[in-house]
């Protein structure tokens, strides 16, 4: 009888995840008033929870796995609503480290689809994926009691339905660069303000201020709402060394006070996300937690798909615009010995993303024995051969080649790959994911 259950919950698992794919298919982008009426429906289960609230176009995810860790460390209840995942749905709603049960997902599943279609009879726009997702993310946060939120926003952050959260403990806004400009604006400086937009009167904004006319946005912003901002700059963190498997750095504190701590990440950008969540812990008001506990914490965060050496050898790093590019860039030159034969580099990118400037800094850097380009098994994805032609056109004298199936391209590189030689795999997260998922499912 219980295997009976178990083949009728993973059928229904299945159905689920079936239909919220579909969702984009008949849906379009919702006001935030829209969300705003949607979780009304369901008590506004987001008011219940202590809300850390990021924006940003890269190192969301990485800010967010930091604060995890170090909440845990202090002993707190934490769920983490993210996105995308790597290889199963439910790694977007963790409670405690762990992904929410099937069961729990089917639940709020169950219960979210029942009011959207109600909303629909109703007259009412059927919730988007993301509304869906958030929605049942909530809904399961508020129902294992976790104390803690940490939300990411999908693309922007002023209309994302994140966004329905009224008071936040605190705002972290990561790095912010030209990304879904049609929707968010075609400069940086209008982006930033989308991003901004999440910042709420009187609630402390933690905000990368390394490029200029950003920072002044979000100042300005935080000014406005009479919020205490906090800039954080590459300036203020120090390098000490980088031993293999992390990085030693030291951050000077708003109070001037320097600490040392330990990432278990390789990629040096991993830096200032540590920096701002750091930061961002600090200003958490019902928290109290000595430096080693945070120290602590940083040291045992955990974060896949960001630079992450699955095999001996090879890497996974889920960049997927230009910045994250450069900043991957120069995590592989970190990684790369002058002594060893040059990297291989296996490389897919979505259409909705720049990457024709993604190619043009990776044929800069110039220093590949071969470049491979492959599809991503996405809508939303790019063919080898539209990638090949981005290549072509650059007239690089690096080697390079197209596989059509992602599969076959990985398998190919890996064959090719040379003991003591690395190969870098980047461009997508949904790409990293869709690798991880045939090298666990080839590991069962």
């Amino acid at each position: 009888m219980h295997a009976d259950n178990s083949v009728t919950e993973k059928r229904r698992m299945q159905e689920a995840v079936d239909f919220l794919y579909a969702i984009p298919k008949f849906t379009k982008k919702n006001p935030l008033a829209h969300t705003e009426n949607f979780m009304e429906r369901f008590g506004n289960p987001q008011d219940s929870l202590k809300v850390i609230h990021v924006a940003g176009s890269n190192g969301k995810g990485s800010v967010c796995s930091f604060l995890f860790s170090i909440l845990r460390e202090c002993g707190c209840s934490v769920g983490m609503f993210t996105s995308p995942h790597l290889v199963d749905i439910r790694e977007r709603f963790m409670i405690n480290g762990e992904m929410v049960s099937e069961k729990a997902f089917l639940e709020a599943y169950d219960e979210v689809k029942q009011t959207a279609d109600l909303m629909q009879a109703e007259g009412e726009a059927f919730p988007t994926f993301f509304e869906f997702l958030f929605a049942m993310g909530m809904l399961i946060f508020e129902r294992s009691g976790v104390e803690y939120a940490l939300l990411e926003t999908g693309m922007g952050g002023r209309l994302d339905a994140t966004n329905v959260v009224k008071k936040p403990l605190v705002c972290v806004i990561t790095s912010v660069s030209l990304e879904h400009m049609e929707y968010l604006g075609d400069t940086i400086e209008a982006i930033a303000f989308e991003k901004a937009g999440i910042i709420k009167p009187g609630v402390p904004v933690v905000y990368d201020g390394n490029v200029k006319d950003v920072s002044q946005v979000i100042k300005s912003r935080a000014e406005e709402l009479g919020s205490d901002s906090y800039e954080i700059t590459k300036n203020m963190c120090n390098f000490h060394e980088t031993p293999g498997g992390g990085i030693d750095f030291s951050f000077a504190s708003l109070y001037d006070k320097k600490t040392d701590f330990h990432i278990p990440f390789s990629a040096p950008y991993q830096v200032m996300n540590a920096a701002l969540a750091i930061t961002a812990f600090y200003r958490i008001a019902d928290v109290d937690a000595t430096d080693q506990i945070v120290k602590t914490g940083i040291a045992k965060a955990v974060w896949p798909g960001r630079m992450q050496q699955i095999m001996p050898g090879v890497f996974f790093d889920g960049a997927h615009n230009p910045d994250g590019i450069r900043a991957f860039l120069a995590a592989a030159d970190l990684l790369t010995r002058e002594d060893e034969e040059k990297p291989l580099l296996l490389f897919s990118m979505v259409r909705d993303k720049d990457y024709r400037q993604a190619i043009h800094e990776i044929l800069k850097k110039g220093s590949w024995e071969e470049i491979c380009v492959t599809g991503i098994p996405s809508e939303r994805g790019l063919t080898a051969d539209e990638l090949r032609a981005v290549l072509e056109e650059e007239n690089d004298d690096t080697p390079f080649c197209g596989v059509m199936d992602y599969r076959e391209a990985f398998g190919r590189m890996l064959a090719k790959k040379q003991d003591g030689q690395k190969l870098f795999v980047t461009g997508s997260l949904y790409f990293i994911g869709a690798l991880l998922k045939e090298i666990q499912d080839a590991e069962l």
